[in-house]
């Protein structure tokens, strides 16, 4: 999953070097304990990979840069195995660690999407609005599928602003001609179809839940609105709220959302409104009005997988 123009902004200010926050208990309960662990963008530079567990214990930084490169999009498999990301803009593979890393391509690489069953990783990676000067803005992303050693690699023309896996032969896009569509893409041939497209809302990012009916995407209306998450149905194509209404979360920012590898509950990203440079890793069951739980840490671009 990759974050939209507007949400690489929101991301892309330096964060609180990775701590507890005072007055958030680690480990603090909510209706309940679910299983796995979560892996995410950390530290002052997002030049850090964390993990910590889904009750908000035993948080750890499992790969931090010496230098001023950044990480993003840590994508892990559903058994919690394998873990892909982007470093420098160049895309890895490695265990659940960060240990034993292995590059997979050295093409300039935004964002990586690793299939549930870790066996094909999506790179995606920018397309300039046109050839030349280095001035020239990137506005979309085209994607390369590769297997987990990085080879058999086959290209996936298109436009896109996000992607994330619908099915072993398939994943589901915002488009980057229009961000207020989604499309169904194949892997391999032709040709992607629209999916939905939002009345008012352009999406930022998509998550797909690992039986592939719900979709959680992070949505914005206008330049400086407020961001929000939304679960759209499959089937129905029926949009609900999931984040609470701007008059009762004091127009805090929420997306960067993620699945659990059983379906029941979503870790995600909520942004103070007032403090801006705190980003809380929350988790909710994936049912609107849900009791949000924070995790006590400080970051972006969670994955969530099963304990390894």
């Amino acid at each position: 999953m990759q974050l939209s123009t507007k949400l690489r902004t929101l991301a892309g200010a330096a964060l609180v070097a990775f701590l507890l926050v005072p007055g958030l208990r680690a480990g603090a309960k909510g209706p309940a304990s679910p299983p796995g662990m979560i892996v995410y963008v950390c530290g002052a530079r997002l030049n850090s990979l964390c993990r910590v567990g889904v009750d908000g214990r035993n948080p750890r930084t499992l790969v931090r840069a010496n230098s001023t490169s950044f990480y993003a999009t840590p994508s892990l498999s559903a058994d919690g195995t394998r873990l892909a990301y982007v470093f420098a803009n160049r895309a890895y593979a490695a265990d659940p660690l960060g240990r034993n890393q292995h590059l997979l391509s050295d093409g300039f690489v935004e964002a990586v999407s690793l299939r549930p069953d870790g066996q094909r990783i999506l790179l995606l990676t920018p397309v300039r609005l046109c050839p030349g000067p280095l001035g020239c803005p990137f506005i979309g992303t085209t994607g390369t599928l590769v297997d987990w050693s990085g080879a058999d690699a086959h290209r996936r023309p298109g436009f896109f602003a996000g992607a994330d896996w619908l099915s072993p032969g398939r994943f589901i896009a915002i488009s980057a001609h229009e961000p207020s569509s989604l499309l169904t893409v194949p892997a391999v041939g032709c040709c992607g179809r629209v999916f939905l497209e939002a009345a008012r809302l352009r999406f930022g990012e998509i998550a797909v839940s690992p039986d592939g009916e719900t979709f959680a995407v992070s949505t914005y209306a206008t330049a400086g609105s407020s961001v929000d998450i939304y679960l759209i149905d499959r089937r129905t194509k029926a949009m609900r709220r999931f984040s609470p209404p701007a008059r009762s979360s004091h127009n805090d920012l929420y997306y960067s959302p993620a699945w659990s590898p059983d379906g029941k509950w979503l870790v995600f990203v909520r942004q103070n409104a007032r403090r801006p440079l705190q980003r809380m890793l929350m988790i909710a069951r994936a049912v609107p009005g849900s009791q949000m739980v924070s995790l006590g840490v400080l970051g972006v671009q969670p994955a969530w997988g099963s304990s390894s």
